[in-house]
């Protein structure tokens, strides 16, 4: 079987939780065929697929082989995504294969352990895999059973917390075959209890002691078989105790001790340990004192053994062992007596014999003088009753002798009850020590040889399998209890079989005494005379007739069939192994031995009578049925181990061997049972997700449907779903809350789901392939249309290249920019040095950034620290919770016990008094005694005078009597006299406290009745109350846990809300800084002005062309939407004419360089160019898309000048000063439309930077919308909450009425106090969240600053190197600058005559300029009523600070002056009535306005967003929104105002309400205080009954105030912190709308810019057009 799945079909890979990922092509070739198990010879079983199928019988193809086998004997394959699953109990088809082949590849790839419903399966690895660190212990301690994978820390973790929650014992049944890893999983078990249950502080805990217990166990009880290195050779039961969750006591019970190792061993096999230990061990001292001077060659009961383990040093174990001795306390003197007679049975073991004259004759008498030195009995008599012992015949005692193999026998049976006597004594010495007086909960570990099927079986194998025969029934029976309460739960209707009773049968063979069993029968034949294990054997086959049981005479045997199997025991040597017969002569030499610890070995033997004797086998059933008892009262956890070969190889699984041993351990019976079910479920919810795909109508199931509340529709659409399917109504049942299968059902399921999958995944690839064909063709078809427009730009572009205006404006355009280029390297100095200080500062904020960093990775760390102490705190906090309710279940004992004392006390008067009678009446007794007494003293001296000589001695003898039994009746007396006259005393109190009592009953009587129904009735109700008051101080507790990380947090928030105002200062320094460029750039229009002014007088030629541009232009304007669509498709033309005229400006720059132009020249158009590129940068940093209409009007002016000018190329002739002055026009219009590419270039990352604010005012909105629903949801459940409390209260009705409405306000406060710390925790969360991102922003920002910096760094650097060589060209031109000057000049004068034409453009300026003076008026406006709405929300919030101050101050005066009691607390009941009906009114119109106001605030910044993105002409309607906004946020102000000065109000009320609570707390405390006095069991006066009633009536008048009282204080302390919550919210809102405030105010401030910019590019193309008509002019004038 080996790998044959994974040959086959493949396997997939795991996943945490036993979940398999399985690729498709595997689970496609597991659907194609049928794949079953077949059984092999070789492998068990082989994997395969069905061929063909005829009838019952079936071919299989199995590696290629087709072999035939009935159906019956086959097995279904589970699909590949059950592979290494964690529970067997998952499965689809539960069989023998397909557990082998699960187990095998958890096996292979390390993980051992695997859960079989109750089972937990545990495989022993031979190898250290490193799973039992602490770390992993610390991890199974904070998860459940199966949130993990499987372990033995699970298993006792879950016994652990069962116990803990339950208060129930618990037990651990760990079984195998020996090497299946039973002692090293019992050890991890006690290992991981004593690490979470251990006590600190202790000198030597008791955890340390328990698992310093093993050593020792081991050593002595421990030994190397084939199997194991370190094999138990006995069976115990480990009882852990607990108390309070820790551990104070254990006890250890053994079962079965192999002793007949002691004295012989099978071959490759050792002996105990502790012989080898000691043998081996480095104290020469203490072997000398020990008489060992061999090795363990030397030694009878040893040389046919092993004497080394490999990789254990045995004198290393020997000195743990005594280290752990030591820790267990016990001394070096009991040491070495344990030591002295595992010493004294090696020597007896070397004692040889020799026949003399038909006796036996010890040959070394050395050696058994050793032997009995160190059981300190004499040499001689052991001699004598060894081999001469003295047996009684008749009246008489004779002597016999013993021949030789008798004598070695009788040794032979003294070691082994020496040591099995010994071992019994080392267990108690143990159990001693970890001995406890408490009385609390334990855990239970069993560690016990599992059934066993050898080729030879004795008497050992029918004991260890009658024993795993009661453990298989009781775990049957438990799994049917569990069973049946999972159907009863569902509501299953199943037939139930309690399958505990299938192996009854077999134990009755074997235990029952009517009609006697086998061990019955074994006993009897026992102390028959002249019985032998034959005649054992003819009465077990006369007298049993049962099917289960069959008799081999052949080979003295019988079989017996058991549930693992039929197993064939052989009847040698049973009478004496169950007699276990010792010579009695030698046990009693041994009783009377000089040592103390060997003298105690058999002391129990005195208390059996004589002639009587119990065999082993009544020894093991009475500890079997005591074990088996102490079980049923526990809640058990199964562990089978598992030895996965012989070879002790951690590489492969042995199937026959596995199977054996699952058979053997009950796995497959469980599995059987499993069968009878339906041992596959699933929850509804997952089923109907899982296969609602199956349906073929559509199913609408929504993901956040709560399961809780949407049950009953998941169940109906799973049962539709099945029905559908065609799946039988008998393979299946709807529980309540799970789907049920019977076995293998839901394996077809998923086949058929898979089916459909296909299907569907078919479908999806052909949508997809559909889908990917029409993108491909339309990607041809864009690739088309691209290359006829790129085939359309080249023709023009050549059509352009031989055009000669084109070339003659190409050549003028640079000339015209060279002025401007000086004041643009002055700007662009003052620009460096500007981002110099930029970047410094960007330097330093960084720093502070990367401090804050570390300084919240510290924080991260303390809060990470601080959750682990709180989950310690909180599992000790549960401890001492059970530890409390304990301790309140004995007061309320002790109480009850107290109660019966006082109503019994009239009994005891009666009782006290007859005893004084009956005391006087033994005086008066006692007085006539001695007064007879002393009258026969003389009648006796009187009538013996004459005999004085005779009777002397006798006399002597009587008189000393007398003297004695004289002081004696005096002693007597005085004591009686003493104990009369303190009863008389205590009488006396009696009667005093009886009378007071019968005249308290005379008084009581009348209300006694109804004392007693009131105080049964009150009583549930006083421990509910009880529970009620600890849960309070618990969640008091809580509270102030939760109270002190609210005001951590809200300092927190406080801080980085004083950073954020920090960085709003800043922001108000750069709007500032924006308003100083504003008024440069005011300037700078002057300026533009003044420039204007000049070329009036020169542009009154141009007037009647702008005109009829003007008219071109409104005709274009229709047309530029049309263009907008086509913008990015003219985008990469664009920037290929722009890459040509670059050249072309490289061109003319040499042309330039050859003409040689003034330097002044040169120098003055640099200045201007700089100052503009300064300008341009200090505006483009702010603009955004309303840039783009007036770059696209730009260009299509550009294209419309370009086609006039094409038509006038034919008319127009100049000659070379023409061609030069139209060299440096087109030389300006070049740099004009290289700018117009840069300013496009920043557009786009302008716009990128506008889509990434936009999708952070979405994000905002998505938080502020989620605030706003989980506000709906809050306010929702507190009004389901008040009407609840007010049916409450309209329908109570008397005490307990009152009660149970309390007890539910507290109930519904508590949720309330739930949802509102979860509603705190996910703001902040979210708060949290934004800053995170506000961080990352940050630092992004920082990273984009730097990155500016450094293209500035290299572009000052380009900029040096130009300025170097423009030096070098001045330099070299600065010779032809006088004749260029002259025909500028020249120019210049035909441009002063354009200059009267400009009077149309200055009015149009003008009153640009004024709506900019208007529109930067109003902008100062708003900043103006924005600062002081600002400072007025300041103002609030520091009153409303001061407030809460004041109110505080008052609530601490108010603490300080009131007082409770019990009648206010009365009256607090009807009040809190009222005023909770009030707040929750009050609560509910509050919240409904902060709702309104949140709607109409996200409405609102939608709009915002909205307007934000229109055009420039929509710019003043956003600004009167904005007024608008802020009127209404001003409103809303003076609206929370109000509402917080009420909700102050109610909060100093329920404050000063809080503090009454508090005293009246402190007054309960007193009177319980001085009721657990009178609770004191010591004191039984009888005088304390009407106390003790008077006290508890207080108690729970007190109890019932006290509850309703905290139950008000916890709803007024929610109320309150509810109240703090929104406060925070609302000024969190306010920080926000100030925020957008400042966003808004930036970007009209960036608007403003970018409309006095779009004036300046105006008035540029204006001098366009007139240089162009102006050229137009002079054309016509020479024609």
């Amino acid at each position: 079987m080996e790998g044959t799945t994974n040959k086959d079909i493949g396997s997939g890979s795991s996943r945490p939780g036993g979940e398999v990922s399985v690729s498709d092509e595997i689970q496609r070739r597991f659907m194609e065929k049928k794949w079953v198990w077949a059984p092999s010879s070789k492998e068990a079983y082989v994997c395969g697929f069905v061929v063909k199928e005829e009838g019952d019988v079936l071919e299989i193809d199995c590696r290629g082989v087709i072999v035939r086998h009935k159906s019956c004997e086959v097995f279904r394959m589970n699909p590949p995504k059950f592979d290494m699953v964690d529970d067997l109990a998952e499965l689809s088809y539960l069989n023998e294969p397909g557990v082998l082949h699960n187990l095998r590849r958890r096996y292979q790839n390390g993980r051992i352990y695997t859960y079989s419903g109750l089972f937990l399966l545990a495989i022993n690895p031979y190898k250290d895999l490193r799973i039992y660190g602490e770390k992993d212990a610390r991890k199974y301690t904070l998860s459940k059973k199966y949130e993990l994978e499987p372990h033995i820390f699970a298993v006792a973790n879950e016994a652990y917390r069962l116990m803990l929650s339950n208060r129930e014992n618990q037990s651990i049944l760990i079984t195998g075959e020996s090497g299946a890893g039973k002692t090293e999983n019992t050890k991890r078990v006690v290992e991981f209890l004593a690490m979470v249950g251990g006590c600190k502080g202790m000198e030597v805990s008791i955890d340390r002691q328990i698992i310093d217990a093993n050593p020792i166990l081991e050593a002595f009880g421990n030994a190397q078989t084939v199997k194991n290195d370190n094999s138990s050779r006995f069976g115990k039961f480990i009882k852990i105790k607990f108390n309070g969750g820790n551990i104070c006591g254990a006890h250890i019970e053994k079962y079965l001790l192999e002793k007949s190792r002691v004295t012989s061993q099978n071959r490759n096999e050792r002996n105990y340990h502790i012989f080898y230990q000691l043998l081996g061990c480095d104290d020469q001292m203490l072997k000398k004192q020990l008489f060992l001077d061999g090795e363990p060659k030397d030694y009878r009961f040893l040389k046919d053994s092993r004497f080394k383990i490999p990789d254990v040093d045995d004198a290393k174990e020997f000195r743990s062992l005594r280290e752990s001795m030591r820790v267990l306390g016990i001394g070096e003197e009991e040491q070495i007596g344990y030591f002295k007679i595992v010493s004294a049975i090696l020597h007896l073991g070397n004692i040889e014999f020799r026949e003399k004259d038909g006796a036996a004759e010890i040959a070394n008498l050395d050696v058994a003088e050793k032997a009995c030195k160190l059981l300190s009995i004499p040499l001689a008599e052991f001699i004598k009753r060894l081999i001469h012992p003295v047996i009684k015949a008749g009246n008489e005692y004779v002597a016999h002798s013993r021949s030789r193999e008798q004598a070695l026998k009788i040794v032979d049976g003294l070691s082994r009850i020496l040591y099995d006597k010994m071992f019994e004594g080392v267990i108690d010495r143990i159990n001693m020590s970890l001995d406890s007086p408490h009385k609390g909960n334990f855990i239970g570990v069993l560690d016990i040889a599992g059934f066993e099927i050898f080729e030879k079986n004795s008497f050992e194998q029918l004991c260890i399998n009658y024993t795993n025969e009661k453990l298989q029934q009781f775990f049957n029976h438990h799994m049917f209890i569990l069973e049946q309460e999972v159907y009863r739960q569902e509501n299953i209707e199943w037939d139930f079989i309690d399958f505990g009773l299938d192996l009854q049968p077999t134990i009755d063979l074997i235990e029952k005494s009517n009609p006697i069993g086998i061990l019955s029968y074994l006993d009897e034949e026992c102390v028959m005379p002249m019985a032998t294990e034959k005649t054992f054997l003819g009465k077990l086959m006369k007298n049993i007739r049962d099917e289960k049981f069959e008799v081999d005479k052949i080979r003295d045997a019988f079989v017996l069939n058991h549930y693992a199997g039929d197993v064939e025991y052989t009847v040698d040597d049973w009478l004496s192994k169950n007699k276990d017969s010792h010579s009695e002569a030698l046990t009693s030499l041994i009783r009377a031995s000089g040592s103390e610890l060997v003298s105690r070995l058999s002391l129990n033997e005195e208390a059996v009578k004589k002639g009587f004797f119990r065999t082993v086998s009544q020894k093991h059933k009475e500890q079997l049925a005591s074990l088996m008892s102490e079980l049923r009262r526990t809640n058990p956890h199964f562990v089978r181990c598992i030895i996965p070969n012989l070879e002790k190889s951690g590489e492969h699984l042995d199937n026959g061997i596995v199977l054996g041993q699952l058979k053997c351990n009950g796995v497959l019976e469980g599995i059987r049972i499993s069968r009878q079910g339906f041992p596959s479920r699933m929850g509804h919810r997952e089923f109907v997700q899982r296969y609602r795909i199956m349906m073929k109508e559509k199913i609408l199931v929504d993901e956040s449907w709560d399961e809780g509340v949407c049950m009953e529709l998941y169940k109906e659409i799973g049962g539709k779903i099945l029905s559908e399917i065609g799946i039988s109504t008998s393979q299946y049942r709807l529980g309540r809350t799970k789907v049920f299968f019977r076995q293998g059902v839901l394996a077809d399921i998923e086949d058929m789901r898979d089916v459909k999958v296909s299907e569907v995944v078919k479908e999806i690839q052909a949508l997809i392939r559909r889908r990917l064909a029409f993108r491909k063709y339309n990607q041809a078809q864009r690739r088309m249309q691209g290359i006829l427009v790129i085939q359309r730009n080249g023709r023009i572009c050549c059509d352009l290249q031989r055009w000669n205006w084109w070339r003659l404006y190409l050549k003028i355009k640079p000339l015209l920019d060279v002025r401007k280029r000086d004041g643009e390297m002055k700007e662009k100095e003052a620009m460096i040095q500007e981002y110099a200080r930029m970047l410094d500062a960007e330097k330093s904020r960084r720093e502070e950034v990367e401090d804050m960093l570390k300084a919240m990775s510290l924080k991260r760390e303390l809060l990470e620290k601080s959750v682990e102490d709180e989950k310690r705190f909180s599992m000790e906090k549960d401890e001492l919770l059970m530890a409390l309710r304990y301790k309140s279940d004995e007061t309320a004992q002790e109480l009850e016990k107290a109660r019966k004392e006082v109503f019994d006390g009239h009994e005891e008067r009666k009782m006290w008094e007859t005893r004084v009678n009956e005391v006087a009446i033994q005086l008066e007794e006692k007085d006539s005694e001695i007064l007879r007494l002393r009258r026969e003293v003389s009648e006796q001296k009187g009538a013996l005078s004459q005999q004085e000589k005779e009777i002397c001695s006798l006399r002597e003898e009587v008189v000393s009597k007398l003297s004695e039994k004289d002081a004696m009746v005096e002693k007597m007396l005085r004591e009686r006299d003493s104990e009369v006259q303190a009863l008389k005393e205590k009488v006396k109190e009696k009667d005093a406290e009886v009378e007071r009592i019968l005249e308290g009953m005379k008084r009581m009587e009348r209300e006694g009745e109804e004392r007693n129904r009131m105080l049964k009735e009150n009583e549930s109700t006083i421990d509910e109350l009880r529970t009620r008051c600890l849960n309070m101080k618990r969640w008091k507790d809580e509270y102030a846990e939760l109270r002190e990380d609210y005001e951590a947090l809200q300092k927190k928030l406080k801080d980085e809300v004083e950073d954020m105002q920090v960085e709003n200062d800043r922001l108000h320094n750069e709007i500032r800084k924006i308003s100083k460029e504003r008024e440069e750039l005011g300037r700078m229009q002057k300026k533009l002005l003044d420039d204007l002014e000049f070329e009036r007088n020169r542009g009154s030629k141009l007037e009647k062309a702008f005109q009829e541009l003007r008219g071109e232009y409104e005709a274009v304007e229709g047309q530029l939407q049309k263009e907008r669509q086509f913008r990015d498709s003219t985008q990469e033309s664009l920037l290929e004419k722009t890459r040509g005229l670059e050249r072309r400006v490289k061109s003319l720059n040499e042309k330039l360089r050859r003409e040689e132009m003034a330097n002044r020249q040169l120098m003055s158009e640099k200045d201007e160019m700089y100052r503009e590129i300064h300008v341009l940068q200090q505006s483009k940093l702010d603009e955004i898309f309303d840039r783009e209409a007036g770059f696209n009007s730009i260009k299509k002016n550009l294209q419309m000048e370009i086609q006039r000018l094409e038509m006038e190329n034919q008319r127009l002739s100049v000659d070379l000063m023409e061609a030069k002055c139209m060299g440096e026009a087109s030389e300006e219009s070049i740099s004009a439309t290289e700018r117009f590419c840069g300013m496009l270039e920043e557009e786009r990352k302008k716009r990128k930077e506008i889509e990434y604010q936009a999708s952070e005012h979405e994000n905002r909105n998505v938080i502020l919308s989620s605030e706003v629903e989980m506000l709906r949801e809050m306010v929702e459940m507190e009004r389901r909450s008040k009407e609840e409390v007010i049916r409450g209260h309209e329908k109570e009705t008397g005490l307990c009425k009152a009660i149970a409405g309390v007890r539910k306000e507290v109930e519904d406060l508590g949720n309330e106090i739930d949802m509102a710390i979860e509603g705190f925790n996910g703001m902040y969360l979210n708060v949290l969240d934004g800053y995170k991102r506000d961080l990352k922003e940050c630092k992004e920002q920082v990273m984009s600053k730097e990155q500016v910096i450094e293209e500035l760094n290299g572009r000052i650097v380009r900029l040096g190197r130009e300025v170097e060589e423009r030096k070098e060209i001045e330099e070299e031109m600065s010779r032809k600058v006088h004749g260029l000057m002259k025909q500028y000049n020249g120019v210049m004068n035909d441009f002063s005559l354009l200059s009267t034409k400009c009077s149309s453009l200055e009015r149009t300026v003008s009153e640009k300029e004024e709506e900019i003076k208007g529109y930067s008026e109003r902008c100062s406006e708003y900043d103006k009523r924005f600062e002081g709405l600002v400072c007025r929300v300041d103002e609030e919030i520091e009153n409303l600070r001061r407030s809460d101050e004041e109110r505080r101050r008052c609530v601490e005066k108010l603490e300080s002056g009131l007082n409770g009691s019990i009648a206010g607390i009365r009256k607090l009941d009807e009040r809190y009535k009222a005023r909770i009906e009030e707040c929750a009114q009050s609560v509910l119109d509050g919240e409904r306005r902060k709702l309104k106001a949140m709607e109409e605030l996200c409405e609102q910044l939608s709009k915002k967003l909205g307007e934000l993105e229109e055009e420039h002409q929509g710019l003043l309607d956003e600004k009167m929104k904005g007024l608008l906004r802020i009127e209404q946020l001003e409103g809303e102000l003076c609206a929370f105002r109000e509402s917080e000065v009420h909700r102050q109000d109610m909060i100093s009320m329920y404050e000063s309400e809080i503090s009454t609570l508090k005293r009246c707390t402190r007054f309960k405390d007193e009177v319980l205080g001085s009721l657990s006095g009178e609770r004191n069991p010591v004191v039984v006066h009888v005088s304390d009954k009407e106390k003790c009633q008077v006290l508890d009536r207080k108690r729970m008048t007190v109890e019932h105030e006290l509850a309703r009282a905290n139950d008000e204080r916890q709803s007024l302390m929610a109320i309150n912190k509810k109240l703090r919550e929104e406060v925070e919210k609302l000024r969190g809102e306010i920080d926000a709308g100030r925020s957008k405030m400042l966003e808004m105010k930036k970007k009209l401030g960036c608007q403003s810019l970018a409309v006095g910019h779009l004036s300046r590019e105006l008035e540029e193309e204006r001098e366009m057009v007139r240089f162009f008509r102006t050229l137009g002019g002079a054309r016509k004038k020479k024609v």
